[in-house]
């Protein structure tokens, strides 16, 4: 490497984010579930998360229909909570995704974590420009999940 290389922008960029990644990098999970959503709503999770008050894995991302299904019949004609309210989720066509928030290593589903992140997050994508609405302003809240807003 050339001594003028060592401070170009370009250089001293990659090497932050080569610290960041390594240091900050979401898990697996996360990235497999944020491979298979819209672009943007990646974009805008990859960089809430790297800025994150706390931190956060991806649990939903994109659905089959097979997966919809059987989490709207879950509370209603099998055992188990209600989870979902629709059978018409943008996670069916991998314009959502819910997030779980950790505290002390453990997943943690407190309201005001998820009210916290919402904070967050929705100011990332303001910054970015991307239109995402978030689920806890629904008439049935939603606090872990997020999605394009298709309105804006």
């Amino acid at each position: 490497r050339r001594a003028d290389d060592m401070g170009s922008p370009s250089f001293l960029q990659r090497r932050l984010m080569e610290h960041l990644w390594g240091k900050f990098m979401m898990d697996g999970h996360s990235e497999a579930k944020l491979s298979k959503v819209d672009p943007l709503l990646a974009k805008v999770i990859r960089m809430a998360f790297l800025t994150s008050p706390y931190v956060f894995t991806v649990s939903q991302g994109l659905r089959t229909l097979e997966e919809q299904e059987a989490l709207y019949a879950q509370g209603r004609t099998k055992p188990g909570k209600i989870v979902t309210w629709t059978m018409d989720s943008k996670h069916l066509t991998g314009r959502a995704v819910d997030i779980a928030v950790f505290v002390g290593g453990k997943i943690i589903w407190d309201e005001w974590y998820y009210d916290e992140m919402s904070k967050h997050i929705l100011s990332v994508a303001r910054h970015l420009d991307i239109a995402v609405e978030w689920g806890g302003t629904f008439p049935k809240p939603d606090r872990p999940h997020y999605q394009i807003d298709d309105k804006a």
